[in-house]
């Protein structure tokens, strides 16, 4: 099941910054759609569509808003029609959870360009951190 606009929209945003960095707020995003588009976007709409009081990212504001997170697949925050167009969605969406949890234990680059031929590998990569950030258990000898 394709997850909710809500959690793709708050997930591009934790993906959106640096480990240093805070993430962008409803503000900020509603300004740089805005500057974008060159016409103005509340703060109230990004928060209504954060919040999942709207379930759907107006049709103009799609590609602007998929351009904030650097999200080149703008079919992310549309609502998919297709089997196809779902699918790319979840691939997405796991690729982007990968990402934040590499960005968050200091991997400086990963490379995701198979995830597309095999959408099984975001999991494995996935599980691969997992197992990498565990420490080892003491001994009880």
């Amino acid at each position: 099941m394709i997850p909710p606009l809500k959690e793709r929209l708050n997930r591009a945003v934790d993906f959106a910054h640096s480990r240093s960095e805070s993430p962008l707020t409803s503000r900020e995003i509603a300004d740089q759609v805005s500057a974008t588009l060159q016409d103005e976007i509340s703060e109230q709409l990004i928060r209504e569509l954060r919040d999942g009081t709207i379930n759907a990212v107006p049709v103009g504001l799609v590609e602007p808003l998929a351009q904030v997170f650097g999200i080149r697949d703008h079919g992310y925050f549309a609502d998919p029609v297709a089997a196809a167009d779902i699918d790319r969605v979840l691939v997405m969406h796991e690729r982007l959870a990968l990402l934040i949890e590499a960005r968050d234990l200091g991997v400086q680059h990963i490379a995701t360009r198979d995830v597309d031929q095999d959408p099984r590998l975001v999991h494995k990569l996935r599980a691969a951190l997992a197992a990498m950030t565990k420490r080892p258990q003491a001994s009880s000898d």
